[in-house]
């Protein structure tokens, strides 16, 4: 699975799950990133994902969506990748996130959805 990328999770994902009430797609998602990197979150995230929401990028009561893009910057990962197209997955987001990251001296990072690294190749 995955083979063609380097693939990553956080703990705010894993909590995320853990917060699904269909307990049957709790189990399918966390079996499905079993095997996976959890990468922890740093306290720098908190800070960086604070900037991105006093910045108008993310909205103030998605907090999480903030923390995903922080954590993804804080590790140096390349993409991000989200089904998320409301925050995340849309060129007004990727540009704010990308100034912030730039003005900070952090690397640009790519938020794209998953059709756009081949879709259900990787089902």
């Amino acid at each position: 699975m995955f083979k063609d990328f380097e693939v990553y999770t956080s703990q705010v994902t894993i909590a995320e799950i853990n917060g699904t009430s269909d307990t049957n797609l709790r189990g399918r998602l966390l079996r499905l990133i079993k095997s996976i990197r959890v990468l922890e979150v740093p306290e720098e995230a908190q800070e960086l994902a604070k900037k991105y929401i006093d910045e108008d990028i993310i909205p103030e009561d998605y907090l999480d969506d903030a923390l995903h893009i922080a954590i993804a910057i804080l590790y140096q990962i390349d993409i991000l990748v989200s089904w998320n197209f409301k925050h995340l997955v849309n060129p007004v987001t990727r540009r704010g996130i990308n100034a912030i990251n730039m003005l900070k001296g952090y690397k640009q990072v790519d938020i794209v959805s998953p059709e756009e690294l081949g879709g259900d190749k990787y089902e």
